[in-house]
Formats: structure tokens, sequence, C-alpha cells
């Protein structure tokens, strides 16, 4: 170099720097060999290349040089007109602007350029990294690029401005190489109006650090790493992602009415956002937003624009709305919905779609929306398999074809008459399949339904083709309306028609048989004032489950009222025949029933005919016919229960024979028979007793008379809370006949009852099993005594003193009370008796109770034994 100051100075020859460049220097001498500053003199407008314009005069433009711009000297420019070389450059001047004039800058040092003024960079390269201060400009005018060489780190804490002047012509700050973009400044966009006049360009990853802002309009086709904040807040202008994939960890938005539009790929993590706060986020074809989330608020919303965009594994909070003749694509594995994604958004008649191109579950409580004012391809829902989550919503109207797992809900709400169809593609549904008020839902695909399928007030559900499987509920709730057009329909579930609702079949083939008018299936109910419609279809043997309720509700072979069940002779084995609230029934005579009946409280079950409860055939495992009553059976003749049960509270106007059991109650409580009642030898009445307080014990009152056999069974309540000594009227009637022929009963853990008959009741008395607490009764005078004498090998006898004649009841009974033996019954006389067992009776291995009861017209007391058996 020359010397070009009259300052002395000392100069090092280059071969000596060569040499020095060798030496391993320590830290004080390193510290003492710091560049040469050359500052700018003159204050005024100049060429860098100038060295007059310099203190010491020397332009500084080589290694071990760095040049300064000081503060305070007011505004001028300092022209680049060579390219450069040096350790780093200053401008402290905030007035100050370098001009880069198409030059490249080499800067050999980690401090690179450091500008507090303006950069303006008029096209050319910088090699070294770039500080902007907070006052610092960097300006790329119209039609200029600058470019910043590899790992490059562009701290700015002032303001970037690309294309500043707005003009049409190409602007750029683009990256040759992997860069870094720290601080808490911004980089600003400019634009006369397309993406291209301002963009940011680079091949390789560049990251924007946390803190850092690129804002505006343009286009950003750098591999970015944003971590900081991406804004589009140019009203009305775009601000682009395209080109090369971006990553983002920080916020990428569309506010103050800007749009975001993004042609790229955008892989976010769990931080990562991108909003549309006030403003549009588009997604263009080929737009690959993977994780993070999206988001909109303060009015802002999302729109594909593009012919393809993808969402994969990513959280949707906002608003998306997917233009007609665009298509979205759900991959991955899992997209967490608490936003509203819409199809066909603008009801455009191109039509648009959401593809399916990976098994994906949508969770969280957002909704699909689709949306067609023309036909149903024109919002589609197409691909492989969607499982909604239990809060998800599909709505609107369109047409669904995927395979569809659906735990949330399915709603055809479109009220224009444009009905939502589930089409091509199996749906399994666990949740709600739903035709809100005026809109339609045609099922014309394979259904699976293993929750609820519900036609709302005044809506629709049609069935119209492919298989409609009913494991679970099918309702036409007030004023719906389900219909079914298809053979391919199979109840296994509940088809119920509420209120005004209307179940409607022209033909039933799995579960109507015509030539034996048999119905099938699983429960057909209709409830307060509904109506189940089988047109065509009178049912003569009912082997389904059918429950009537409410005055107004009905079974129809039309659209009128003619009664598809008024024919009706047999509930099946497998049948139910269910009426409640209020429904009459009229049998049209005789009236079989080997399944089961209930009449509910306030309906009356007419039968003009015999009324016969048979044995099931064919026998159905764990089911035994039943007739329960709450309500009213008037029968023209006798009510025969050959086989099963007859139990409830209600009231049977009519004579009842018992060769089955009779059980008052469904818990405790009494029932009550207006005619004669007659139990054979088969015949059980059932009576259970959990209190001697009224309303706590079973009870039959028969207005005629009672013609008694058969067995009394009272069997164990563990909570019982009768007790030893207890009287209980069980059976009341005009007159008594007969007793019962066997006694079963043990109300209670160590209890057994003894039955007293009267002309015209039955009373059971509470005994306890142990003789240790069977204590004399009180005013006794004289000793009963009564004990079993019994050796391993010996015979059974049973000793009984009598101190006067009386009537002498011996019982011999299991540990659970059941009588297993009558050892005497009659007049004995006082004295000393000896009772073997009846001849044939042999005991098990266990242990037994021998029970004694004495009644004389000084005495009635009773007295138990114990038997131990080892066989």
């Amino acid at each position: 170099m020359r010397h070009r100051s009259s300052q002395i100075r000392l100069r090092m020859p280059r071969a000596a720097a060569v040499i020095r460049a060798a030496i391993v220097l320590t830290p004080l001498l390193a510290s003492s060999l710091r560049a040469e500053v050359l500052t700018w003199a003159i204050g005024a407008d100049g060429n860098w290349n100038v060295a007059t314009n310099w203190n010491p005069q020397d332009v500084p433009d080589e290694a071990g040089e760095e040049a300064v711009i000081p503060t305070d000297d007011g505004p001028y420019t300092v022209t680049l007109t060579t390219n450069l070389s040096l350790d780093a450059i200053r401008n402290d001047n905030a007035e100050a602007t370098v001009v880069l004039n198409g030059r490249s800058l080499w800067l050999g040092t980690s401090e690179g350029f450091r500008n507090a003024g303006t950069f303006y960079a008029n096209w050319g390269e910088v090699h070294g990294n770039v500080t902007n201060a907070g006052t610092g400009v960097l300006d790329i005018p119209t039609g200029m690029f600058l470019f910043l060489g590899n790992g490059i780190v562009f701290e700015n804490d002032g303001v970037a401005l690309i294309n500043s002047d707005r003009g049409s012509a190409d602007a750029a700050l683009q990256f040759t190489g992997s860069g870094t973009i720290r601080g808490s400044g911004e980089i600003q966009l400019l634009t006369a109006g397309s993406f291209w006049d301002a963009r940011i360009i680079g091949s390789t990853e560049v990251t924007q650090e946390t803190g850092h802002t690129i804002r505006g309009e343009g286009g950003i086709e750098a591999m970015l790493v944003n971590e900081g904040i991406v804004s589009a807040d140019a009203p009305d202008r775009w601000l682009r992602l395209f080109t090369y994939g971006k990553t983002n960890r920080g916020l990428m938005e569309a506010t103050n009415g800007g749009i975001l539009s993004i042609a790229c790929s955008v892989s976010q993590n769990e931080i990562g956002v991108i909003r549309a706060d006030g403003g549009i986020v588009q997604l263009e074809g080929n737009a690959y937003l993977v994780g993070g989330s999206l988001e909109s608020t303060n009015g802002g919303w999302i729109e594909q624009v593009g012919s393809a965009a993808y969402l994969v594994d990513l959280t949707n909070r906002g608003e998306i709305g997917i233009r007609q003749g665009q298509f979205l694509v759900f991959r991955g594995t899992e997209l967490v919905n608490d936003g509203t994604i819409a199809v066909n958004s603008d009801g455009g008649p191109q039509g648009s779609a959401i593809q399916v191109e990976s098994d994906v579950r949508v969770t969280g409580g957002g909704e699909i929306v689709l949306h067609t004012t023309g036909a149903p391809n024109l919002a589609l829902l197409s691909g492989q398999t969607l499982t909604t989550g239990p809060d998800q919503t599909i709505r609107g109207a369109g047409s669904i074809q995927v395979e569809l797992v659906n735990e949330g809900r399915i709603v055809a709400d479109d009220v224009d008459g444009h009905p939502l169809q589930l089409a091509s593609g199996t749906k399994t549904n666990s949740g709600t399949i739903e035709a809100s008020p005026g809109a339609v839902l045609e099922i014309r695909g394979t259904v699976y339904n293993d929750g609820l399928i519900v036609a709302d007030p005044a809506g629709s559900v049609h069935h119209l083709g492919g298989w409609l499987i009913n494991a679970a509920t099918m309702r036409a709730e007030d004023g719906g309306e389900i219909e079914c057009n298809t053979a391919e329909f199979r109840n296994l579930g509940t088809v119920e028609a509420v209120g005004a609702g209307i179940y409607r079949t022209p033909w039933l083939p799995q579960h109507y048989d015509p030539s034996s008018r048999t119905l099938t299936g699983g429960a057909w109910r209709a409830l307060d004032g509904g109506s189940v419609r089988l047109l065509s279809m009178p049912i003569w043997v009912n082997a389904a489950e059918v429950e009537i309720r409410g005055a107004s509700s009905g079974f129809y072979l039309d659209e009128a009222t003619s009664s598809a069940l008024a024919g009706l002779a047999l509930n099946a084995s497998a049948g139910t025949f269910a009426i409640d609230g209020g429904y009459g029934f009229v049998t049209g005579g005789a009236f079989e029933n080997r399944g089961v009946v209930r009449i509910g409280d306030g309906s009356t079950l007419e039968i003009t005919g015999d009324y016969r409860q048979t044995v099931p055939d064919p026998f159905v495992p764990g089911r035994m016919p039943l007739t329960s009553v709450t309500g009213t059976v008037l029968g023209a003749d006798p009510i025969q229960i050959e086989s099963g049960r007859l139990e409830g509270t209600g009231n049977v106007v009519a004579d009842v024979v018992n060769a089955g059991t009779v059980a008052p109650g469904t818990s405790v409580g009494t029932l009550t028979i207006d005619g004669s009642y007659t139990q054979g030898e088969s015949g059980c009445l059932e009576i259970e007793l959990e209190s001697n307080l009224a309303g706590g014990f079973d009870q039959l009152v028969v207005s005629g008379t009672a013609n008694l056999g058969g067995t009394l069974y009272v069997p164990t309540i563990d909570e019982t809370m009768v007790q030893d000594g207890d009287q209980i009227t069980v059976l009341t009637c005009a007159a008594r006949v007969g007793e019962f022929d066997d006694v079963i009963a043990c109300p209670g853990p160590g209890l057994c009852v003894e039955p007293i008959y009267t002309e015209a009741s039955v009373i059971v008395v509470v005994h306890e099993l142990d003789p240790a607490s069977a204590p004399e009764e009180a005013g006794s005078s004289q000793i009963v005594d009564f004990r079993a004498s019994h050796t391993i090998s010996g015979p059974v006898l049973f000793l009984l003193d009598l101190p006067d004649a009386a009537e002498v009841t011996v019982s011999l009974h299991d540990a659970g009370g059941r009588r297993v033996a009558t050892i005497v019954d009659g007049q004995e006389s006082a004295g000393h008796h000896e009772y073997p067992l009846p001849q044939g009776t042999r005991l098990s291995s266990g242990v037994f109770f021998a029970r004694a009861g004495i009644r004389s017209p000084t005495q009635t007391t009773v007295r138990t034994a114990t038997v131990a058996v080892v066989r």
C-alpha cells in the first residue's frame, strides 16, 4: 500500500505478514493487532475509492482494514465504484447512505457490514455478515437484487426494504447459500401489484430466528425456516410462499386485510401456527401443510384456491373454505379439526371435494360442511377410510363416498331440498346420523348402524339403496320420517317412531313372511303418537319386539288407520308384544302367547277369545313365557297360564287358570284377579316378603273363588326385614277351596314360613329354622318335646311328646327352606309318638330341618329339630 497520510505508521512487508500469520499469538499480542481503521473524512458525498476521502488517506480495500463512516456528520452518500475485500465496514451515521452500486463486498471478519444508516443495494453482492442497527435501513430498489453469500448472518434490528419504490421490475434479496436472519427488526416487501416485484430467494436453508419479522407483499421463494413472524399485512395484496419448502416454528399470518398465499410445503412443529387474523390465508395447488396448526380470527379465513392442497397431521382451528373446482387432500393418520372445513364454500357449479388419501382419523370439536346448490356430487367427500371422533360433525348437503367410521355426528341440514347422501363406501356408525328439521338424508350405500339414525321433527331419512344393517336405534321423531324403499334392510336393534314421527316401508323381505304373515327382527316401536307403517303387511304372528305406547300411536297397513295388528293371534317364542301409556288393543279372536306380553299403566288388552300362555316352541334359551300386567286385561274366556309367569300389579278381569307361575308385583306388589283363580298341581304362587308392612309384600287379590293346589313358593330375599312370628296375608278371596300341595319357603336366611288357611285368605307365619331360637310361646303352661333321633348307620326318627291331643303337622325342609317331605299331618293323641321318614324318602348329604306345628285348645306352638346326613 502507498502511504497517504502525514501520520507515521509502521507498515509490515507482505512477506512479513505471511510469516506473522504462521505465528501462534498470545492473547495480549493478538488484541494489539486489530484491523487498521479508516474513517470517512470529508463529511459529504463521495466515491469510496478516492483515498483523500479517508483518514488516513488510504482506500479501505484489503484484509486487515476496517472502514468507518462516523456519526454526527449529517446526511451524505458514499458510493462504491469497485469491488472490495476488507475486514469490516461500519456505517455509524444514521443519516449516511452507502450505495453498493452493483459491486461485490467481501468482508473477512464476523463483524461484517454494520449499518446504522442506509445501505442502498442497487444490485450487488455481500459475502460476510450484515448487521442493521435499529436506525438502519437496507434498501433494495426496483429492479435490483442483493445477493448474500453462503453462511451469512443478517442481524436486523432496523428495516430492510425490498422494492422500496414499489416499481414493477423485480427486486429481491437472494441468499446464495444457507443463511440466518435474526434481530428485532423486519424485512418489508413492497410491490406494484405482482408478487414477483419483491422476493426473498434461496435454494438452501435460511432461518429467521425468534423476534424477527418478514412482512408485506411479494414472494418468499427461499427454503425458509421461520421461528419468528411472516406477516402478509398489505391490504388486498399477496405475500406468496412458493418454490422451496418452508419450515414453520413460529407464526405465519395474514392480517390487516392481507393475503398469505401458500404454494409449497410447510412443515410445522407443535408451536408452529398459520393464522388468518383479519386477513386471508390461501392454499394454492401444491400447498402441503404438515403438523402445527391452522387458525383464523378477527374475521379472517382460510381458502383453497389451487387444484389440490394437502393437510397432514395438523390441527385446524380456523375457517377453511374449498372453492369450486378445487379439492383438499387429507393425508397422514390424524387431523384435529376444532374449526370448520367447508366443501364448495362458494356454492359454485363446478363443485369441490375432500379427498382422503390414507386412513385418517379426524378428531376435535369442529365440523366439515358440504355445500351444494345442485347435484350432491358438487360437494364431495371421497377416498379411503375416514374416522370421525366423538365430537366431530360432518353436515350440510352433498355426497359422502369414503369408507366412513363415524363416532360423532353426520347431519343433513340443508333446507332447500338438497340432500346429504351416504353413497358408495361402507359407513359404520357408532355416533349419530341425523336429518335435521326440513332436511333430507339419503342412504345409498352400505351402512352398519351401532349408534343412532334419527329424523328430527320435519326431517327425512330415505333408504334408497345399499344394505342398511341396524344394530342399535333408528328413530323418527315428532314429524320426522324414515322411509325404507329397498329390500336391503335388516333390523337387529330398534326402529321407533316417536310423537308424530313415521317409519314407513312398502316391503320388508328380511323380516316379513307374507305366507305366515310373521314379523321378525329386532324391536319395532310406535311411541307417543308415532306410527309404524308396514304397507300391505298384516301381522298375524309376532316374532319380533313390538311396542305401542300412547293412545294415538299405531302400526298401520296403509297411509290411513288400518291396523296392521288386527289379526294378531300368536306372540311367538322370540316375540314381545307390549302396550303402554293408554293404548288399548283388542284381539280379533283367540290369542296365544309363547313369548312376552306386557300391558303397561293405563293400557288395556281386550281378548275376544281364549288367552293361552303355552310352552315355547321353539324353545329360546334363557327365555320363558311371560304376561306382565300393570294395566288391565279383559278376557271373555279364562286366562290360561300353561307355562311361564303371570306377574304385575294390574287387574285381570277374567278367570285365571294357573299351571305355571303367578307372581304378584314386579318386585313386591298386589295383583288383582276380578274373577276366580284356579291353581293346579303344576301351578305355583310366588310370593316375595320384604317386610310385614303394607306394600312390603306380595299379595294376590281374587274377587271370586280361589281353588288352591300346587306350590306356594317364598324365595329368599337377603335384605328382608321379616322376622320370626310375623303373620302376613298373601292371598284374599271370596271363598277358598283346597290348600297348597307343597310349600317352598325361605324368605330370608334361617327363616321358613307356615301357611295358615282361612275361609277367605291364606296367611303365612314366619319361623326361624334354628331350634335354639324357638322358645315356648308366652302363656304356654305345658311342655311339648320334639327331637330327631339319628345315627350314622341307623334310620331317622322324629320323637314327639304331647301333653294333650293336638293337630300336628311335621315336615322336613332342606337348608334353603324347601319342603322335602311331609312326615305327619293330622290329629294326634296325647303321649309319645315316633315318626320315621315316609317310605321311599332318601336324603342326600347335608343339613335338614324338621318342623313340628302343634295346634291344640290350650296352645299353638312350633318346634324344630336338626338332622345331619352323611352319605
